[in-house]
């Protein structure tokens, strides 16, 4: 049997301290700089705030995100 995280799409997020962040199911990227990643995941907008953010690594379906993390915001996307 596949985990539910895989067949529902869910937004997974794995945190490694406050410097390795791995996440699954992202649909897209809005914005990258070193201080922020904001993803659309799922009908709402994950935000990694931090420092010296670099992408580590990019696939169809994850993301791998070092750096100093130091907080993660979620919102609801805004309707169109």
């Amino acid at each position: 049997m596949l985990p539910k995280e895989i067949w529902i799409e869910a937004p997974l997020l794995n945190l490694e301290g406050n410097g390795f962040m791995r996440i699954e199911n992202y649909q897209s990227i809005l914005e990258f700089t070193d201080e922020r990643l904001k993803l659309r995941m799922k009908g709402m907008v994950y935000e990694v705030q931090g420092t010296h953010l670099i992408i580590r690594g990019v696939t169809k379906r994850e993301i791998f995100v070092e750096g100093e993390i130091h907080g993660l915001l979620v919102q609801q996307e805004a309707k169109r």
